[in-house]
């Protein structure tokens, strides 16, 4: 099984046409911009196959940080590949904050990974007032690793702005954290 998630690592990282060195001032989607004081990595052209920006500080399998920049009501967060059965999680205009949570646990769980939610509070975010922050575990199903994580969100005229970093609880998670909590904390909505 470790051989499989081995080979599927490796077949998703050459699938990315890219790693680029991010640092300074990043827009997202043309939608959302943040300040990079640490550089991060950018696997593939933005938006080239996810609907999200993927970075990451040590490599895809030990941490990531994911970027969703705006997406419309009816889009989903993930893209499974051609031929696959699961059902991605979709974004809705007027969903509830619980709804907005189930959204982080069943993209992280699409793979039959376990996740659970840990808190959920109120949080500034792209500097507005409104927003949430959603502390959350995961269980990946490939390798049993135990992952934390925090997402970052808000609903803007009905498009949903998320931001979510996941790590190996033990080491990972709290070296990197603080370095996406930076990018997460200098997050603002670009001018339309």
């Amino acid at each position: 099984m470790k051989r499989i998630a081995c080979l599927v690592m490796a077949l998703l990282l050459s699938a990315c046409s890219s790693i680029v060195k991010m640092e300074g001032s990043q827009t997202i989607n043309d939608r959302l911009t943040v300040n990079v004081p640490d550089a991060w990595n950018q696997l593939g052209a933005a938006g080239s196959y996810q609907p999200f920006a993927l970075w990451t500080q040590e490599g895809v399998s030990l941490d990531q940080l994911r970027i969703w920049g705006g997406l419309a009501s009816g889009e989903a967060l993930l893209k499974v590949p051609a031929g696959g059965t699961a059902k991605p999680p979709v974004f809705s205009k007027g969903m509830s904050s619980e709804q907005l949570v189930a959204l982080i646990e069943s993209t992280y769980a699409l793979d039959g990974s376990l996740v659970q939610v840990a808190k959920v509070q109120p949080q500034p975010f792209a500097g507005t007032a409104s927003g949430l922050n959603v502390q959350f575990s995961v269980v990946r199903k490939e390798d049993e690793v135990h992952l934390e994580g925090q997402a970052w969100l808000m609903v803007e005229q009905d498009r949903l702005y998320l931001v979510a970093f996941t790590a190996p609880r033990l080491g990972f998670y709290p070296r990197l954290l603080p370095r996406a909590q930076a990018v997460v904390t200098s997050a603002r909505l670009k001018p339309r």
